[in-house]
């Protein structure tokens, strides 16, 4: 899917939710793009640059994050936000407002 879009966008996410539903028949998916680095993409998206996008049966939505670090430090703090949104929709509790579609 990346291989014929090569960009990291709203669209992205989504189209890996999407699949992430569809092959593991699931009840949560969660799905995230971005640019970790080093540098920015050939797109000038900005090193830190992340979408995260969550399908529930009662809730989809996508968020636009940016975090600072190097490589692995926003890997791992896309990770963890992707695992706190998640747990915290499974929860009941309040999720950040969404990101604008492109």
């Amino acid at each position: 899917m990346l291989e014929a879009d090569r960009k990291i966008c709203l669209g992205c996410v989504l189209k890996a939710l999407v699949a992430v539903e569809a092959q593991l028949h699931s009840d949560i998916a969660v799905s995230t793009t971005g640019v970790a680095g080093p540098g920015p993409d050939d797109r000038g998206n900005p090193q830190g640059t992340v979408y995260i996008a969550l399908a529930a049966p009662d809730k989809t939505a996508c968020w636009h994050f940016h975090f600072d670090g190097d490589r692995r430090a926003v890997r791992e703090a896309a990770a963890a936000q992707a695992l706190t949104l998640a747990a915290a929709h499974l929860a009941g509790g309040p999720l950040p407002a969404e990101a604008p579609e492109e």
